[in-house]
């Protein structure tokens, strides 16, 4: 980080890298990359060109299917002004370790062990350079239920200027709370044809034969 650069309020203490996501403007489609989920990521095409966009997602689907890839790149849409791993409008959590309730409460026992904000207190500035506040939680089954209970109260508060995106493998509600999925807007991902990863791998430089067995 540069010297006298600010972290942004969602960044993780001391990083200097994280998801950066593409350069703002170099992609006329957000999506251009993940294979497969046409449903899906048409579902959030849509919602992006009307502007008619959900106040939380909840991204459902086996781990490895693109979640967290499919949410970064809708965080970039919205977020162009910079890569999201500078932009002080963005939030992120997709550590594998249980999410303590002191990264999201509004008022933490103590202070953030990971962030420089919890969640809640990131969601409740005003937007610094874009129109709205994004966040990301990855697989929020990470969360107690209790803390599911201190997320769900944000999720029950519907705010023009934010959006927040949750990942989950399960709706099985000793995964994620039914009250929180109630709250949320579903987008579901499954297993992408073989097929179609040859295609994007082909697309990437690899040899046909090659692709052809990585994707099986």
């Amino acid at each position: 980080m540069a010297a006298g650069t600010r972290p942004a309020p969602g960044a993780r203490k001391g990083d200097q890298g994280g998801q950066g996501g593409s350069p703002p403007g170099s992609v006329t489609d957000p999506f251009e990359g993940i294979a497969g989920h046409n449903q899906a990521l048409d579902q959030l095409r849509s919602q992006l060109e009307s502007g008619r966009l959900a106040h939380a997602y909840l991204f459902v689907g086996e781990a490895g299917l693109g979640k967290a890839m499919a949410a970064r790149a809708l965080a970039t849409a919205l977020l162009p002004e910079a890569h999201l791993n500078r932009h002080p409008d963005y939030w992120e959590d997709d550590r594998i370790k249980p999410l303590s309730i002191n990264e999201i409460r509004l008022l933490p026992d103590k202070p953030p062990e990971f962030h420089e904000l919890s969640l809640q207190a990131f969601l409740n500035l005003k937007p610094a350079v874009g129109s709205r506040r994004v966040a990301l939680v990855a697989n929020v089954g990470r969360l107690r239920d209790q803390d599911q209970g201190v997320l769900l109260k944000t999720l029950e508060e519907p705010h023009p200027h934010r959006v927040i995106m949750l990942t989950t493998p399960s709706l099985n509600p000793f995964v994620v709370l039914p009250t929180v999925v109630s709250r949320c807007q579903r987008v579901f991902f499954h297993p992408v044809p073989a097929p179609e990863i040859e295609k994007l791998l082909v697309l990437h430089g690899v040899d046909a034969a090659r692709a052809r067995l990585l994707a099986e």
